[in-house]
């Protein structure tokens, strides 16, 4: 009888606590984000529609955390705003606005899909970039 009581204190603690648990109160880590604002990076693969990563591997990016995203070549440099959120499956998305005309095919909502290594790989809705860490 004693174990049947504490079975069923069990079994109840149990379910309250998988009921408080709800997909909302789990906190999920910033990664690409942090990943993201703590180096500089260059494009080492850019698709769209063809390759095109020798147009864009010679800028450096930098992505501070108040949103503002600087590309860097010799001829100078070029700022624009970028932004993080989650879509509803919790895939970061990141977003880019750049006004400089050679940098707008990067202005797109970016999926990414993998960090790793020192890369991060993003989809667009007809592209895929990689970013390399310098």
């Amino acid at each position: 009888m004693k174990n049947l009581t504490v079975f069923s204190c069990f079994i109840i603690l149990t379910i309250s606590l998988l009921a408080s648990c709800t997909r909302e109160s789990i906190s999920y880590g910033d990664t690409t984000r942090e990943a993201i604002t703590k180096s500089q990076w260059s494009i080492d693969y850019y698709f769209t529609g063809q390759d095109r990563t020798t147009e864009f591997s010679i800028y450096k990016f930098s992505f501070t955390g108040s949103g503002i995203v600087k590309a860097e070549d010799r001829s100078g440099s070029f700022t624009g705003n970028w932004n993080m959120v989650k879509d509803v499956m919790r895939n970061d998305i990141l977003s880019i606005n750049i006004s400089e005309a050679h940098l707008q095919s990067l202005n797109d909502k970016w999926t990414v899909s993998l960090i790793q290594d020192g890369s991060i790989t993003m989809k667009g809705a007809t592209s895929e970039v990689r970013l390399k860490r310098l």
